[in-house]
């Protein structure tokens, strides 16, 4: 639920819907929260109130009834046992339906490889078809995206509540969902199962954008992946907010130590 508010406007205040299903989510959490809200006020209001009206008011032990005075009414009986039943089955197929179409992806759904990890660091990694590796998640508007969803180390969940989506990461298996982008922007990503102390950081992006910005980006991306390793390399340290700006490889001070001399060493 903290990501959840975090990304809303207020803790109140779903995200905005993004992804072709999420108005079908969201009409089912408001007739689980409506609902549960009317049963609440119907059955605890008058408890309430036959509470406080009939509560004992001296030390008067009340007549213990004899079993003759004892009574029951068949009618009433299976009607709080069938209509809450029916209200159950009812809100189960249809919470059942939705789960099982989020995870069977039409068959034109792009793959991308999602995989979890605390080592380097706390971060979240996406590999496109075309073996593209990258931190953050690019997609084109209206293209069904399935997710494959792994973990390297520990149980980590993939978050992102503008797609009202939620799937576990579990080391050694694959798990699956999939989601339609339907408004173009920027949408926060989180893990949502506690995994370790840098928890907190496991946040990336998820970039919904026209086709032809989403193809220019994988284009620029494959190029990036396809550099030899000390060419990938350099570009990575000299990159726009990256390594340069706290550390050198000459020898000379900066906010972190130098990596002069690093090359070969186990630290």
């Amino acid at each position: 639920m903290i990501p959840l508010a975090v990304d809303a406007a207020t803790a109140f205040q779903l995200p905005a819907e993004a992804s072709e299903y999420a108005a079908r989510y969201d009409q089912l959490f408001a007739v689980l929260f409506w609902g549960s809200v009317f049963f609440f006020v119907v059955l605890i209001g008058p408890m309430t109130y036959f509470a406080i009206r009939y509560r004992r008011k001296d030390d008067t032990v009340p007549a213990t009834p004899t079993p003759h005075e004892l009574t029951h009414n068949m009618k009433l009986e299976l009607f709080w046992i069938f209509v809450p039943l029916a209200l159950v089955l009812l809100l189960f197929g249809w919470g059942f339906y939705e789960y099982s179409d989020a995870l069977t992806p039409p068959a034109n759904a792009m793959t991308i490889r999602a995989t979890g990890m605390i080592k380097p660091s706390w971060q979240w990694r996406f590999e496109y078809p075309d073996g593209t590796e990258t931190s953050e998640v690019h997609v084109p508007i209206g293209r069904p995206v399935k997710f494959l969803i792994t973990s390297k180390d520990t149980i980590h969940s993939l978050y992102i509540p503008a797609m009202r989506l939620k799937m576990d990461a579990v080391p050694g298996r694959f798990t699956s969902w999939w989601f339609e982008p339907t408004k173009p922007g920027t949408y926060q990503i989180f893990c949502a199962e506690y995994c370790g102390d840098a928890h907190s950081q496991m946040r990336s992006k998820l970039v919904v954008e026209t086709p032809e910005k989403y193809r220019a980006w994988l284009k620029q991306n494959a190029n990036v992946a396809s550099l030899p390793p000390a060419e990938l390399g350099r570009k990575i340290y000299e990159g726009k907010g990256a390594c340069i700006a706290c550390h050198t490889i000459d020898g000379s001070p900066r906010v972190g130590p130098s990596w002069k001399g690093l090359w070969g060493k186990v630290r």
